[in-house]
């Protein structure tokens, strides 16, 4: 989505609250419609002059409705790194929900009021530790869920040395209102 950036100096509160609740609405539509993207990033997010916005690609999405690829086995590598979930990361265990498009736009979120891309991890370490950044270690019940035990070995090591940052210094500009909605 372009328009962050050509519209970086311009785009305010008001601007982040409408492109929100229009692309929550867009989400809230296709998964009431059994719809996982699995791809949601600024640029499947096309917006026009008249700030009408769509959601696009949905090349690597998924339908899971009652019996309709009820048993089909969700591939782990969707959905571009800066906006991947943890559950996709950490290879889960169990299939994984329409939970990982509400965890892109909650990096979507943060990147309208950071102006730049919210996890920038060029690696998978890079990824582990911004998580340890933002969220902590994982809990007894979230690791026994992980079933890469080399992820769980790295983020504990790197614990050690990586400071947890609250929401607010994680997202400066961001409102209370905003930072609850992203957690």
């Amino acid at each position: 989505m372009n328009v962050i950036r050509f519209n970086q100096d311009t785009m305010n509160l008001d601007h982040i609250k409408y492109m929100t609740y229009e692309i929550l609405k867009g989400v809230l539509f296709i998964h009431s419609k059994g719809i996982i993207h699995r791809d949601l990033k600024p640029l499947n997010i096309l917006v026009n002059n008249n700030w009408d916005i769509k959601i696009s690609d949905f090349g690597q999405s998924n339908v899971q409705v009652g019996e309709i690829n009820k048993d089909y086995d969700l591939t782990k590598y969707v959905t571009t790194r800066y906006y991947r979930a943890p559950e996709l990361y950490l290879n889960f265990s169990s299939n994984y929900t329409a939970a990982i498009d509400m965890w892109s736009m909650g990096c979507i979120i943060a990147e309208f009021f950071n102006k730049k891309v919210f996890l920038k991890a060029a690696t998978t370490e890079d990824y582990l530790e911004f998580l340890i950044t933002m969220l902590g270690l994982p809990n007894d019940d979230m690791r026994k869920l992980i079933r890469n035990k080399n992820f769980l070995a790295h983020m504990d090591h790197k614990a050690k040395t990586i400071k947890r940052k609250t929401w607010e210094e994680l997202i400066p500009s961001a409102p209370p209102v905003a930072i609850d909605l992203i957690k």
